[in-house]
């Protein structure tokens, strides 16, 4: 196996200075955008409060934070649960003096975990004497790069005069994914549960 890798790798010399993938140019892919938006819009659809018809609420925010939670993926969070909570019939006010419920949100995850196997010869940098070094490709007999959104959001109603509880929705949770695999380096899948079926024709 050793050798059949070594072959493989120096064969894929010549190559390396030829192919360079470049995916984004920002800090983040648009595919971590994506893979957190869907979850937090999965997650969001599963949250319901039994609350009459035209209520007026307040959605606080306060808790609604977690570790690894950027400010844009959170802003996007909240705007996807006052959709889903406008979607069930109730009025959102942009005051809390104004609501007859205050519906706090809080986060346990809006976040991405990474998997990733690899049965061949990992990318490198190659000392070279009076030189500095030189970067290798990774060469893989077989690769998966597993990526999965997870999005977990809670709220609770209460009055927004006497404090007391009015409603509650678990904590739900949203999860999207997107799978990578190579298999004798150039034969390569990509899997993804989140793309509308348009951006995948591009």
């Amino acid at each position: 196996m050793i050798r059949i890798a070594l072959v493989l790798f120096l064969a894929a010399l010549p190559l390396s200075g030829c192919v360079v993938e470049r995916d984004t140019q920002p800090p983040r892919t648009a595919t971590e955008q994506l893979l957190i938006s869907t979850a937090a819009d999965r997650a969001a659809k599963r949250l319901v409060l039994d609350l009459p018809h035209g209520t007026r609420i307040f959605v606080d925010t306060r808790n609604f934070t977690s570790a690894d939670a950027k400010e844009a993926d959170a802003k996007y969070a909240v705007a996807a649960i006052e959709d889903v909570l406008l979607h069930q019939g109730m009025a959102l006010m942009p005051d809390s003096k104004q609501a007859d419920v205050i519906v706090a949100l809080r986060a346990g995850a809006l976040s991405i975990d990474e998997r990733k196997v690899l049965l061949g010869i990992p990318a490198m940098a190659i000392p070279i004497p009076f030189a500095g070094t030189v970067p290798t490709p990774e060469v893989a007999l077989y690769g998966l790069d597993t990526e999965k959104g997870i999005a977990k959001f809670a709220a609770v109603g209460y009055g927004a005069r006497d404090g007391r509880l009015r409603a509650a929705s678990e904590a739900k949770a949203g999860f999207a994914k997107h799978a990578k695999k190579v298999i004798l380096i150039v034969f390569g899948s990509t899997k993804t549960n989140f793309e509308p079926a348009a951006l995948n024709k591009h």
